[in-house]
């Protein structure tokens, strides 16, 4: 990669880009572009994302390494649910509900909050799943259900 990113920073950068977390997934990805010899303007034609954006994580990733491309704090009320929780959510509505040992072979919204709730142990509402769920490109294509609840959030 042209000397631009270290061999460990190019790993770390690789798995990022083809995590689940479409945010961090998106950066990791101008990152390694950048690190090719590609120019922002490319970059944001390639990902579909503006040149200023880009710019801005390349910035970032200059200054302060893998630590820049995590959101910075923002003024304003704390965040509710951490990371862990954010990561348990995407994980759980990943997987299938046969697989953790439940009776059904779809997760609805409703099915969804019960189970992190209460196995996982995070006071979530349905509401904030759905939003977190669209944030990070989750859907499911079989129950009306989150369909539904997805679409009133996009509205």
């Amino acid at each position: 990669m042209r000397g631009l990113l270290t061999t460990k920073d190019e790993s770390k950068l690789l798995t990022l880009s083809s995590s689940g977390r479409e945010k961090m997934a998106t950066r990791a990805q101008v990152v390694l572009l950048w690190g090719q010899g590609e120019g922002a303007s490319e970059i944001g034609r390639h990902l579909g994302i503006g040149r200023q954006t880009a710019s801005k994580w390349i910035e970032r990733f200059k200054e302060k390494g893998m630590d820049g491309l995590w959101d910075e704090e923002r003024p304003g009320r704390p965040e509710v649910y951490g990371e862990e929780c954010i990561q348990a959510v995407v994980d759980v509505a990943r997987s299938s509900p046969t697989r953790l040992g439940l009776s059904f072979r779809q997760w609805s919204i409703r099915k969804l909050e019960r189970y992190v709730n209460e196995e996982c142990g995070y006071a979530i509402k349905r509401s904030r799943i759905c939003q977190l769920l669209s944030e990070e490109g989750v859907t499911f294509t079989g129950s009306t259900d989150v369909k539904r609840s997805v679409k009133k959030r996009k509205a």
